[in-house]
Parts: C-alpha cells; structure tokens; sequence
C-alpha cells in the first residue's frame, strides 16, 4: 500500500555525523559564571546575576546566533574529562535564545504556552556544585540535517 523510500548510500551522511562529533569534542568552551554562583544560592540570588551571566557569555551566544545547528552541554568530571550531559539542535532563528534557556535563565512557559525544555535546572545544580560548565556547537548546512545528526549522536550515545 505505501512505498519504501531510502536513500541510496547513506556514507556521506554518516561521514557528516562524524565530522559533526569530532567538531562538537575538539571546541569546548567553558561556559563563564559568577563565582558567587558556586555554592548554595537562592533562587533569588541566581536571578539576580542573570545579566552578568549573559554578559559574560555574549562572545559565545554572538557567534552562534542565527546559525542553525548542533550543540552539546558537557560537564567536567573529577578526571579533567568532558562528559556529554545534552545534546541538541537549533534552528536559525531561535540558536541564542535557545542556549540562553540552558545556560542563563529557568525553565519557563514560552509565549507559546510550551515549556522550554531546557537543561537549566541541571547547569544550575552543576555550577553550584563547583564543576564547570561545557558548550560546543556546529553550524549544518543545510540546516534541517541537524535533525539527522541530532538523533544519530544522541543514539550513539545510548
């Protein structure tokens, strides 16, 4: 009744998934916090510094605005290794405002009425811990592929 679709040779998709990786590994940059933030902090105490995290982190947030793409959250563990806490994908439009959610700024209803989704409470808990906070990104062209190299990271990793 319906047809099978497949492409024909998936190689140069699995090379860009892979490519996508070794980016997403080899450009960790630590995401900068208040070292007030280290420790047990309010909420109120952490809505109060929101601004500064931003501006500590506007050279990062700039390059990644409007570009459509792939990006990890990491941890450092006790080893001095990266460990992989999130991986995910934006869209052009939404890139900045969508790291913002998971690395300045609570969950919240969006005015959509949809809950972001973010990993904030997670970097919250991380950066209060005293362990530092990890951000990669890659641009994908052509963008929807982001989709495609998501869902394959995200499977290797499970």
């Amino acid at each position: 009744m319906f047809k099978i679709l497949k492409i024909e040779t998936e190689e140069h998709l699995l090379k860009l998934v892979t490519k996508s990786k070794k980016v997403l590994q080899n450009s960790i940059q630590i995401v900068q916090y208040p070292t007030s933030l280290r420790g047990n902090v309010s909420v109120a105490e952490w809505s109060q510094k929101y601004k500064e995290i931003d501006k500590s982190n506007q050279e990062l947030l700039n390059n990644i605005s409007n570009k459509a793409g792939v990006y990890t959250l990491f941890t450092l563990d006790g080893q001095n290794h990266w460990k992989i806490l999130y991986i995910g994908q934006t869209q052009s439009k939404t890139a900045k405002q969508r790291i913002i959610s998971h690395i300045v700024w609570r969950n919240k209803k969006t005015k959509s009425g949809k809950i972001t989704g973010s990993k904030f409470n997670e970097v919250q808990e991380i950066i209060m811990s005293g362990k530092e906070l990890g951000f990669s990104f890659v641009e994908i062209h052509p963008a929807p592929l982001r989709h495609y190299i998501e869902e394959n990271l995200i499977e290797e990793l499970n």
